[in-house]
């Protein structure tokens, strides 16, 4: 699976340039530069680099001539999950360009960090849709599947829910739409709810307990106010999770 994408991997040497004014590689865990500040240079196998991901550590080269095709410079490793997956190589005096090779690694942490975030993010968002799908439309699921992602969101089979129902006006298609999606998602976080899920193209479905909506009734009731011409806002019936094909009905 690809980790650091070549246009990820290109962004990272080029902000590093920017601040340092050196050559950079990226390069891969089998030595092959993935992205450069010297075109020529993609694609082209680097030697020291493969060198540093095989022993696992940071090797500085203080002489041009010290490995086949290397200019002298530093090159670190980068770990994810406790595994090398590249090697981030700047040319230059060893003493002037370290600490532009820690300022590399950093940002390299701090991408990989925002990229699993969001897969995460995109991970539970997906999990939500199905299991919501499954119980509106009475659909079988996994068990085990099921309770767990209740549990995430602070529900079980038993709770006491409503289903909310928020629906555009397909004919009314206004320039600040997305402003609008963005309010519905706003006023369901301020309800501290995150078991909803959108249903193309203008609907959204939120299952939320039956006293958090009491407490919060008049978030949806501004919502409404707000946006009366565009949106309408209908609530189920009190029933379990397990039951909210019926209070979707």
């Amino acid at each position: 699976m690809e980790i650091i994408s070549k246009e990820a991997a290109q962004q990272i040497v080029d902000t590093v340039k920017d601040v340092c004014s050196q050559n950079i590689n990226f390069i891969d865990e089998k030595g092959m530069i993935l992205a450069s500040t010297d075109p020529a240079r993609i694609s082209t196998f680097h030697q020291i680099g493969y060198e540093a991901v095989k022993r696992g550590e940071t090797i500085e080269v203080t002489d041009d001539d010290s490995f086949f095709g290397t200019k002298r410079g530093i090159n670190i490793p980068i770990t994810y999950n406790g595994k090398i997956i590249a090697v981030i190589g700047i040319s230059g005096a060893v003493e002037e360009v370290r600490k532009y090779a820690y300022l590399a690694q950093k940002i390299t942490d701090i991408l990989l960090k925002e990229r699993e975030l969001e897969s995460l993010g995109a991970q539970k968002k997906n999990r939500l849709n199905y299991v919501i799908r499954c119980l509106i439309n009475r659909e079988n699921m996994n068990t085990a599947y099921l309770s767990d992602t209740l549990k995430e969101n602070g529900l079980s089979e038993d709770t006491l829910c409503r289903v909310v129902i928020v629906r555009l006006n397909v004919r009314y298609n206004p320039n600040n739409l997305f402003m609008i999606q963005s309010a519905i998602t706003q006023a369901f976080a301020q309800m501290n709810c995150s078991f909803y899920r959108y249903n193309y193209p203008n609907e959204y479905i939120l299952i939320i307990e039956k006293e958090r909506l009491e407490k919060n009734r008049h978030i949806l009731k501004r919502l409404a106010d707000t946006y009366e011409k565009v949106l309408c806002i209908g609530v189920g019936s009190v029933s379990t999770v397990m039951a909210g094909a019926a209070s979707y009905d």
